[in-house]
């Protein structure tokens, strides 16, 4: 009857708590989607004709604040097919104005994973995704990848941007 009435005066009745909630989560995985696809438009945006853009090409912080828990992986010797990554490091934004990261719990499977995906954008030369689901304290989480190489050279990739976000 309230519904009804509510329509007869011209407005809506607020949906309800469980459709609100179902839109909320459609609206998540769109907006992660988007973030995923943006991470990669971004790098192919610095290629300017080349094969891959370099580090120099992008601002570490403006990387952090737009897409939390991205990695740099930096190359050490790669020889007999072999990837040898020198430094991990979590690329971190100013606090203030950056949206707050989800929180990805670093298990050491969760690493070798990021690691050899990592390992084959440089093998390949060119960007990397994969999705995996993983076991950790409070049951299982689903993680997307998303790896892209960097180097100075048309040949060789120096550097990997991988970001990690919840599936």
């Amino acid at each position: 009857i309230a519904a009804r009435a509510a329509r007869a005066q011209g407005t809506r009745t607020q949906p309800g708590r469980a459709v609100q909630a179902a839109l909320a989560a459609q609206q998540q995985a769109a907006e992660k989607a988007r973030q995923g696809n943006d991470f990669y438009s971004f790098w192919a945006q610095r290629k300017n004709g080349r094969r891959f853009p370099s580090y120099g090409d992008f601002d570490a912080k403006q990387i952090a604040e737009l897409w939390p828990n991205t990695m740099l992986l930096s190359c050490g010797a790669v020889g007999g097919g072999n990837v040898n990554f020198t430094q991990v490091m979590r690329l971190t934004g100013a606090a203030a104005t950056a949206e707050p990261a989800e929180e990805v719990t670093f298990t050491p499977m969760l690493t070798e994973w990021m690691l050899a995906i990592g390992r084959e954008a440089v093998s390949a030369g060119k960007p990397v995704q994969d999705i995996e689901t993983f076991q950790n304290t409070v049951g299982s989480s689903s993680y997307r990848i998303v790896a892209l190489p960097l180097g100075n050279e048309e040949t060789q990739v120096d550097h990997v941007l991988c970001n990690l976000a919840r599936a």
